[in-house]
């Protein structure tokens, strides 16, 4: 589990958050399942599956669906750092999300 903070800066401001996120890694098929913690750690919203691409890159295996908004994703490890990245679009969202992870 990881526990984000951090903040959102967009035209409205600098607004602080904080997360916590589960992963779950998943033997039998080698893919890792994200998950957010919000409403609890016995309550896990799913997110995404992500599965290898590449040596250090891993991409979600269908996108998440926020209302009518659409959230691709990609984990990339590089040395000791771990990227989430979503790439958001739908008719309320058109953005790039990144969560670095130290």
């Amino acid at each position: 589990m990881f526990e984000e903070q951090g903040s959102w800066n967009g035209p409205s401001g600098i607004i602080p958050f904080n997360n916590k996120i589960a992963w779950t890694l998943l033997p039998n098929s080698g893919t890792i399942l994200c998950s957010h913690l919000r409403y609890g750690d016995n309550n896990p919203e799913y997110l995404a599956e992500f599965s290898e691409s590449t040596n250090s890159t891993w991409s979600g295996l269908e996108p998440y669906h926020c209302a009518d908004d659409r959230y691709e994703g990609t984990l990339e490890l590089e040395s000791a750092t771990l990227t989430l990245t979503w790439n958001v679009t739908g008719p309320k969202k058109n953005q790039v999300i990144s969560c670095v992870y130290t």
